[in-house]
């Protein structure tokens, strides 16, 4: 979840269910290329039907495979996640008996994640994946317009995502 949140620059809604959603990724959303030498993904597409402000469009996530390190790579998890998952027809993130996530349950699970590693889980929520996603872009030299297409944003808002680190000397 977390690793496919911070990548693909989703918000919550895209992959946990509530009341309201209507944006929720659906498993057969996403799509593979495989490698035909080794039958692994080098690629994922999920088309986004739904989300946030889109009036509309079709939007398409490309994620490409970490080939420098797997462990993170959200291509592989995302692959052997779907396999596990199996084939029953709804949201991508979802329980065995195919009933997608809630909010609380994400939230519950980051916060335990966070105190597993030492971090203030005061700091961290759950649109902290699109804040981290938007900086680590900026600061790998990305432009405004692409973070902008990445993250899906129509306007000047995602500036305020981006969070540089200033050091004081």
């Amino acid at each position: 979840m977390f690793l496919l949140a911070f990548n693909a620059f989703l918000r919550i809604s895209e992959i946990t269910r509530s009341t309201m959603n209507k944006h929720n990724i659906q498993l057969q959303s996403v799509t593979f290329q495989l490698d035909p030498l080794t039958d692994k993904p080098t690629h994922c597409q999920i088309d986004m039907q739904s989300f946030k402000h889109n009036n509309h469009q079709l939007s398409t996530i490309i994620l490409q495979r970490n080939n420098l390190n797997t462990i993170i790579c959200p291509v592989l998890a995302l692959w052997t996640y779907r396999q596990m998952r199996g084939t029953i027809p709804g949201a991508l993130i979802a329980f065995p008996n195919g009933t997608a996530i809630s909010r609380s349950y994400f939230n519950s699970h980051l916060q335990r994640a966070l105190l597993w590693t030492g971090l203030d889980t005061h700091r961290y929520k759950s649109h902290s994946f699109r804040i981290a996603a938007a900086t680590h872009k900026a600061l790998l030299g990305f432009s405004d317009e692409e973070i902008r297409i990445m993250g899906r944003w129509h306007s000047n808002a995602f500036q305020k995502y981006i969070r540089i680190p200033i050091l004081e000397l």
